[in-house]
């Protein structure tokens, strides 16, 4: 078993544990994302704890080597930490009860590119420069993301034909996450995307095709939202080469 560092972080302007050492990592929602992220960590070589609203997942993450639990442990000053549940509705309320302690050596936040700009505030507010968002685009894999939406309803959500899909695969992801994790300084935010981003229109024509569905319809009318796609940063610290570089894999992934 891996050795924990002695050391003691009481806020975010104290020394830091060694970040190369391996630590023990607790991670905030085990699903999709966060159990390949428990998975990886135990691969090699560091303990992890899934924190599950059920016990739906349990078996799936013992067989990763994650110990899952749905209590909340006591967090160590040593302890990487990766909040990971669905959505502000859960983070806002699980960000507000952690600020209560202090930060523990490094907690990265799965966010979404939608930025909640207040559950951002209040996280960074908590964590000090030892905290980390990752503001991730729509996240796909075999069953998993649009491409699977789309072939149960029939046909897409309407909205605008020039709408950039940021998209990023659930194995890409982890990596990204992981890597913000290890880093020894990371920056504050990632765009945790992977360019380039099909329009609507390109995305969906091509998924319906593959599909064997209906032409898509799209509204003009809808909002067209800008999409930050600047991953340059992402690729520098995090993430250089993505695994999953083509948007039309996600198009079929069904």
């Amino acid at each position: 078993m891996a050795m924990v560092p002695n050391c003691i972080a009481h806020s975010p302007h104290e020394p830091r544990c060694d970040r190369h050492a391996i630590m023990r990592l607790v991670i905030w929602g085990c699903g999709t994302l966060g159990a390949r992220v428990g998975r990886a960590w135990v691969q090699q070589g560091g303990s992890a704890i899934g924190i599950t609203a059920s016990t739906r997942r349990h078996g799936l993450l013992e067989s990763y080597g994650v110990v899952p639990t749905v209590t909340t442990p006591q967090l160590q000053p040593s302890d990487q930490v990766l909040l990971a549940t669905p959505g502000s509705k859960t983070l806002m309320p699980l960000v507000d009860q952690l600020s209560q302690t202090s930060p523990p050596e490094r907690v990265v936040l799965s966010g979404s590119i939608r930025v909640n700009a207040i559950l951002e505030q209040r996280f960074l507010e908590w964590t000090g420069d030892r905290g980390t968002i990752l503001r991730f685009g729509g996240l796909w894999c075999e069953g998993r993301g649009p491409a699977s939406a789309l072939l149960r309803r029939g046909a897409p959500p309407l909205g605008h034909p020039d709408q950039l899909l940021a998209l990023i695969h659930y194995d890409d992801a982890a990596s990204v996450a992981l890597a913000a994790l290890r880093h020894p300084t990371p920056a504050r935010r990632y765009q945790a995307i992977t360019p380039p981003c099909p329009t609507r229109r390109h995305f969906y024509e091509f998924a319906c095709a593959k599909l064997g569905l209906e032409e898509p319809k799209f509204d003009s009318n809808r909002p067209c939202r800008e999409t930050d796609d600047d991953v340059t940063a992402l690729r520098t610290d995090l993430l250089a080469r993505p695994a999953f570089p083509d948007w039309r894999a996600a198009a079929v992934a069904v």
